[in-house]
C-alpha cells in the first residue's frame, strides 16, 4: 500500500482500487491501533486534516498518524497497520493554486477558499469584459478605488468597497486627497440612478458597473449592473484634463435644457493636454433646445415726430413777433424768422436737417400800407430709408467657451431718420408817422422736427445641438460606446422691424398786427424708414461626436443619430421687408465645429 498526493499537504492510503482520504475534525486527537503482525508503521508528520470518518483499511507496515486522525480497525495479512481515514483534505498550506478566499468565510469552498480565478498579473485594468486579471474578487484593483453608491453608501463613509459614499462628487474629492485615480461607481440590474451633473478631475478615472445587489460580494464589478447618471445640458463636464482620465462602463443621459438654444451633452471636455477616454459607455442626448424668436423692434413712443415751434404774434411795439424756436430732437426743424419792427424787413427762417429753402423775410411798410406776410419754410420731403434686414443663420455654429454657440440669425439695422423742415420768415413790420403807431410783424414758424427711423427686429437665436460626446479642444479618444442623439433643435423667428416714426409738422407763422404782416409756417419734417427685420435662426446639430480643435480619435462607436434642426423665419416690417430664413442644421456621426 502506497502513499498517493491529491492536493498540497493533503495524502490518502491506497487500499486496492480504492483511495480513502485520512480525515478527522479539527481538535480530535488521533488514536492509532495496530493489528496483530510482525511490523508497526511509523508515525506521519502532524497535520489538520479535516473530513468524515473512513471504514478501517487493511493491515499495513506504516501509520500514519495526526492530530486529527480517527483509527480504523485491524487488518488481516503478515503486517499490520493502521487503518486509513476516510474523505480529509489537508488545508495547512493555504488555498490551492487557483483559488483565492475572498469572502474572509471559512465555511465557503475548500478550505475556505470560494473563488476560483486564474491569477494574470497585480495589475487589473477596467475592461469591457470585466475580467479579473489579479483575481481579487471584481474587474479593477479593489483597493486603488473609492467607491460610491447611492442604495448603499453614507455621507463621510470610508469610500472603501464595503464602506462607500453616496455621492460621486464626495468620492472624486476623496480619491484626489488620497491620491487614488480611480472612482467605483454601483449599479443594479433595474440600473440605480444619479442624478447629477458630474465634473471630472484630471487624473481621476470613472468606472460604472459595481453591482450594489450582488448577495456574495458587494459592488462587484458586473455586466448585469447598470449605473445611470443623468442631468439637464451636461452630464460630465470635464474642464481640463492634463493626464490620462478615464468615463467608462457608464449609462450617460443627457436630458433637454430649459435654457433658450442650450445644447446636451453626455461628455464634453473643454481643453488640457492629457488623453480622456470615453469607452464603453451608452450614451444618450436629447434634443437640442429650441432657438428663440428675436425681439421685435420697440416702437417708438410717439407715432410722428415733434411739431415745429410756432412763431409769436406781431403787436404794436417790438416785445413780441419772435420766431419759433429751433427744435430740440435728433432731426431738428430750423428756426422761424422773427417779424419786422416799424418799416424794418422781417427775417428769413433757418434751415432744420433737410437742408431745404427757409422761408424769407417780408419787407416792412409805410402807414396803412396793409403789411407783408413772411415766405413758408421749406418741407423736408425725402423720407428715410428702411433698415437693412438681418442676415440668416448659418447651418452651423462655433464654439465659445468650450460651449457649442448656436448659428443665430443677424439683426436687422436701424431704418434711417426723417429730416428737419427749414423755418418760416418772419413778417414784415408797420411804419411808425405822426398818424400810425410802430407795429412789428409775426414771427416765423419753426421747422418740423424728421422722424426718426424704426428700430431693428433681433435675429432669432439659433437652435441647440445634441451630441453624445463634444470636446470643444484638448485630447479624446472616443471608443465602444452605443451613442443615441434626438435631435438639434430648430432656429427661432427673426424679430420684424419697427414703424419709423412720420415727420413732424412746421410751426404756424405768428399773426399781424394792423399794419406789419404774418409770419410764414415752418417747413414740415419728413417721415423715416421702418427698422430692418431680423433673421431666422439656423437649426440646432445632431452628432454622435462633436469636437473643435481636439486631437480626436472615434472608432468602434454604434450611432444613431438624430435629424438637425430647422431653420427659423426671417421676419418682416410694414414696408414689405422680409428677412432671409435661418438655414437647416447640421447632422452626422462625427462632426466638426470651427
Amino acid at each position: 500500500m502506497g502513499l498517493e498526493r491529491l492536493g498540497v499537504g493533503a495524502w490518502s492510503r491506497s487500499i486496492g482500487n480504492a483511495v480513502v482520504a485520512m480525515a478527522a475534525l479539527a481538535g480530535m486527537a488521533a488514536a492509532g491501533a495496530c493489528a496483530a503482525g510482525s511490523d508497526v508503521g511509523s508515525s506521519g508528520p502532524t497535520v489538520m486534516l479535516t473530513g468524515a470518518t473512513g471504514s478501517g483499511g487493511e493491515g499495513g507496515s506504516e501509520v500514519a498518524s495526526g492530530s486529527g486522525g480517527v483509527s480504523g480497525s485491524g487488518g488481516s495479512g503478515a503486517m499490520s497497520g493502521e487503518g486509513g481515514a476516510g474523505g480529509g483534505v489537508l488545508c495547512a498550506m493555504g488555498c490551492e493554486p487557483g483559488s483565492y478566499d475572498i469572502d474572509g468565510n471559512p465555511l465557503t469552498g475548500q478550505c475556505g477558499c470560494e473563488y476560483l480565478c486564474e491569477k494574470k498579473g497585480e495589475t487589473d485594468p477596467i475592461d469591457p469584459a470585466f475580467a479579473d486579471d489579479n483575481c481579487d474578487g471584481s474587474d479593477g484593483v479593489i483597493e486603488k478605488c473609492v467607491y460610491v453608491s447611492k442604495s448603499l453608501g453614507m455621507p463621510g463613509a470610508a469610500g472603501t468597497r464595503l464602506a462607500p459614499l453616496d455621492t460621486i462628487a464626495a468620492a472624486i474629492a476623496l480619491a484626489a486627497q488620497l491620491k487614488l485615480i480611480s472612482v467605483c461607481v454601483s449599479g443594479s440590474p433595474a440600473g440605480e440612478v444619479y442624478d447629477t451633473m458630474v465634473t471630472v478631475q484630471s487624473g481621476i478615472s470613472i468606472y460604472g458597473g459595481f453591482d450594489s445587489e450582488d448577495p456574495d460580494f458587494q459592488l462587484r464589478r458586473s455586466a448585469a449592473a447598470n449605473t445611470i447618471v443623468t442631468a439637464a445640458g451636461t452630464v460630465f463636464y470635464a474642464p481640463q484634463i492634463d493626464v490620462e482620465t478615464h468615463v467608462e462602463g457608464l449609462t450617460i443621459k443627457a436630458t433637454a435644457s430649459l435654457l433658450d438654444g442650450e445644447s446636451s451633452y453626455g461628455v464634453r471636455l473643454v481643453t488640457g493636454n492629457g488623453k480622456l477616454f470615453v469607452r464603453y459607455n451608452v450614451v444618450e442626448a436629447a434634443k437640442g433646445a429650441a432657438g428663440g424668436k428675436g425681439a421685435d423692434g420697440v416702437p417708438h413712443a410717439l407715432g410722428q415726430a415733434l411739431k415745429g415751434n410756432a412763431g409769436s404774434n406781431g403787436c404794436q411795439g417790438s416785445n413780441c413777433g419772435f420766431g419759433g424756436a429751433q427744435s430740440v430732437c435728433a432731426e431738428y426743424g430750423g428756426m422761424g424768422g422773427d417779424g419786422g419792427y416799424d418799416s424794418g424787413d422781417g427775417k428769413a427762417g433757418s434751415p432744420g436737417t433737410a437742408g431745404v429753402g427757409v422761408g424769407g423775410g417780408a419787407a416792412g411798410v409805410g402807414c396803412f400800407g396793409g403789411g407783408n406776410n413772411g415766405g413758408d419754410g421749406g418741407h423736408a420731403t425725402v423720407k428715410g430709408d428702411a433698415g437693412v434686414v438681418g442676415s440668416a443663420g448659418a447651418a452651423l455654429g462655433a464654439i465659445a467657451a468650450g460651449l457649442y454657440l448656436p448659428a443665430s440669425g443677424g439683426n436687422g439695422t436701424l431704418g434711417k431718420n426723417g429730416k428737419g423742415g427749414s423755418g418760416g420768415g418772419g413778417g414784415g413790420g408797420g411804419d411808425d408817422s405822426f398818424v400810425c403807431k410802430s407795429d412789428k410783424g409775426g414771427g416765423g414758424g419753426g421747422g418740423g422736427c424728421g422722424g426718426l427711423g424704426g428700430n431693428l427686429g433681433i435675429g432669432g437665436h439659433g437652435g441647440g445641438g445634441s451630441f453624445g460626446v463634444f470636446a470643444a479642444g484638448g485630447s479624446i479618444v472616443v471608443a465602444e460606446n452605443t451613442i443615441t442623439t434626438a435631435g438639434g433643435g430648430n432656429g427661432g423667428l427673426g424679430g420684424n422691424g419697427a414703424t419709423g416714426q412720420l415727420g413732424g409738422f412746421g410751426g404756424s407763422g405768428g399773426g399781424d398786427n394792423d399794419d406789419s404782416g404774418s409770419g410764414g409756417a415752418g417747413g414740415n419734417g419728413s417721415n423715416a424708414g421702418a427698422g430692418g427685420p431680423g433673421g431666422g435662426g439656423g437649426g440646432g446639430p445632431s452628432a454622435c461626436f462633436g469636437y473643435g480643435n481636439a486631437t480626436q480619435a472615434y472608432s468602434k462607436n454604434s450611432c444613431q443619430v438624430g435629424a438637425a434642426g430647422v431653420g427659423g423665419k426671417g421676419g418682416s416690417n410694414t414696408e414689405g421687408a422680409f428677412a432671409n430664413d435661418g438655414a437647416n442644421g447640421k447632422s452626422g456621426f462625427s462632426l466638426q465645429v470651427l
